[in-house]
């Protein structure tokens, strides 16, 4: 407890404020019984200091109190003694409450602390302020006072007072001021108001604006954020105080690079690295750089390099798999993964990507030896879901069900994710009225859900019920007006399937507004207006969707109104090249055929 004079005060007491404590809680029974055991309290700096349960402790001994001891007054004990009875009973608002009291009273640091712990717990942020405040008062030499005593000025958006705290923190760190102002960073990166935390430490720089970390914490606040224009030149300031700082270089070419400004980024860079060469996280950063900007061949080259200067770096070997995987080159994929398969610190990601990678070679049962040895990491659940697809394609339907239908027992959380995992397994084979029983069952496990409502909206088209279609789409609009995906879906349905024209540009005209640049929802305005006979004007949304995405459907739609204005020779370019994307759009084919035998198109 406080201590082993306070311990038999308390016992003393106990029996004499007994009535009154049980008047102030509300309790009957049980107190007089046993003595109060000591409330474990999260520590201060603990990460998990709000969300842990406090739980009573048997031990009889705590820590709090260091120095001279208060001058014990009976109300100083009764205020003590009534704190933790309330805590034993889980009434923490109460406890707090009393210990506050005990220690304004006492103003001694360590009831002080404990009135601020559990506060914070029972989330009372004014008192927790308030015993914080006071704790900083009677403990002012104390960093973590000063720190806790910051920290919920700040999010009490009382940032003057905060940044008092915070300046005299940072003076009183013995460490260094330097990593006092780090220490700070890692405080208010956590902190969901970015703005507030810029502003605080924009207000610690004007007293040290020497400080290199001053700067460097500035940056990182305002990158986080995406305020390139705050974090660049703070960055590039941090630089100046320091040159060699590597984490600030790379963090002002992360800045550049996240600002597009990927010249200025690569010109950066290299010159860090011409100065300093054998630094391999600035040729990863470079590298990343060029990934960012979309110049696959000059990351790649970047990462070959890295890796002859480090043939072991695994984080060049994971990168240039996954690009040879997305240009194409699959030997070489194969070959860098296999590397990687060797380092144990990336095993299980290589041997995911290694699935992928003999499934874009059709070879199924290698990927799916290869899926099932992923079982930990950010990984395994989708090499789970792509494992049942393989088994799928397999001929072992089944077998995939099975193997969903356990994985949603196993991950509650994750059921609405699986359910339409399976879905997708039954759509694929061929079997859309089982994937409408499907959703009608994973609805009534997860009633309202939108998301499946709107892969239910989906099958239901599929199966020719356009009343599910128009039920389910409608019923996420009324939890959603504002859905422009459900929206559009409903507008285009209305505008292909039926002759409800003006219900589906209501729908189409307030997706649009919504998603001004969705390919989609041009795409339907355009079919809209093919649908309605105004063929021009189908053709300028068409065009609009097209350069957006050159999806085969986008491109069978826009070669249709073409025709209609006589533009075959166009729409044939048009046709063809999606066709050569997407050999199977059976859509693109049949306008092909139509045009090859001068067949005229109708509406």
């Amino acid at each position: 407890m406080i201590g082993s004079e306070l311990i038999l005060v308390m016992h003393r007491l106990q029996i004499i404020k007994m009535a009154g404590l049980l008047a102030v809680l509300g309790l009957v029974g049980g107190c007089a019984a046993q003595p109060p055991a000591a409330i474990d309290i999260p520590m201060i700096g603990d990460e998990k200091m709000v969300e842990q349960p406090l739980l009573v402790s048997t031990e009889r001994e705590e820590t709090l109190v260091v120095g001279p001891r208060p001058q014990l007054s009976e109300d100083i004990v009764y205020g003590v003694l009534a704190g933790e009875i309330a805590g034993q009973r889980g009434k923490f608002d109460i406890a707090a409450r009393q210990y506050l009291f005990a220690a304004q009273l006492s103003q001694d640091k360590g009831i002080a602390t404990r009135a601020a712990r559990i506060a914070m717990h029972s989330r009372d942020h004014d008192m927790a302020r308030r015993a914080a405040e006071l704790l900083a008062e009677v403990d002012s030499n104390s960093v973590d006072a000063h720190e806790l005593a910051g920290l919920l000025q700040f999010r009490a958006a009382e940032l003057e007072l905060a940044g008092s705290h915070f300046s005299r923190m940072i003076e009183l760190f013995a460490a260094g001021q330097d990593k006092a102002f780090m220490r700070l960073g890692r405080l208010l990166i956590k902190e969901d108001d970015r703005a507030s935390a810029i502003e605080v430490v924009q207000r610690l720089i004007s007293r040290h604006s020497e400080i290199a970390e001053s700067w460097y914490v500035l940056g990182l606040l305002s990158s986080s954020a995406q305020y390139y224009a705050v974090s660049e030149p703070a960055l590039k300031q941090a630089i100046r105080l320091r040159p060699d700082w590597t984490e600030a270089i790379v963090l002002r070419g992360r800045v550049l690079a996240g600002d597009k400004r990927y010249g200025e980024a690569v010109e950066f860079l290299r010159a860090e690295i011409e100065r300093r060469p054998d630094e391999v996280v600035l040729r990863m950063s470079l590298a990343q750089v060029f990934v960012k900007q979309g110049e696959h061949d000059a990351a790649f080259e970047a990462f070959k390099g890295l890796l002859q200067r480090d043939p072991g770096h695994v984080d060049a070997l994971y990168a240039l798999g996954l690009l040879s995987l997305e240009i194409g080159d699959l030997d070489a994929a194969h070959d860098y993964l296999s590397q990687l398969y060797e380092r144990p610190a990336r095993r299980i990601e290589a041997a995911f990507h290694l699935g992928v990678l003999e499934e874009m070679r059709k070879n199924l049962v290698q990927a799916l030896s290869w899926y099932r040895q992923v079982d930990s990491s950010g990984k395994q659940l989708e090499a789970q879901i792509r494992s049942a697809g393989l088994l799928a394609k397999l001929g072992r339907l089944p077998e995939a069900q099975e193997q969903l239908q356990d994985l949603r027992r196993a991950n509650a959380s994750l059921a609405v994710r699986l359910f339409l995992a399976e879905g997708e397994l039954l759509k694929q084979a061929g079997r859309p009225l089982d994937v409408v029983d499907l959703y009608e069952r994973a609805l009534q496990q997860h009633p309202g859900d939108t998301t499946l409502l709107y892969a239910r909206a989906l099958a239901g088209e599929d199966v020719g019920r356009l009343d599910i279609l128009e039920h389910d789409l409608n019923e996420i609009l009324s939890q959603h007006p504002d859905h422009a995906d459900a929206l559009n879906a409903l507008g285009y349905t209305l505008a292909n399937k039926t002759d409800r024209f003006q219900e589906a540009e209501k729908y189409i005209t307030r997706a649009l507004k919504i998603s001004p640049e969705s390919a989609a929802v041009m795409d339907s305005m355009g079919w809209l207006q093919y649908r309605l006979g105004k063929y021009e004007e189908s053709v300028r949304y068409l065009r609009q969707a097209y350069e957006l995405n050159d999806d085969s459907e986008i491109a069978a739609h826009l070669g249709e109104a073409l025709l209609q204005l006589g533009h075959s020779d166009e729409a044939r370019r048009i046709l063809e090249a999606a066709l050569l994307a997407n050999p199977g759009a059976e859509d693109v084919q049949r306008i092909l055929d139509q045009i090859q035998g001068q067949v005229q198109v109708t509406p």
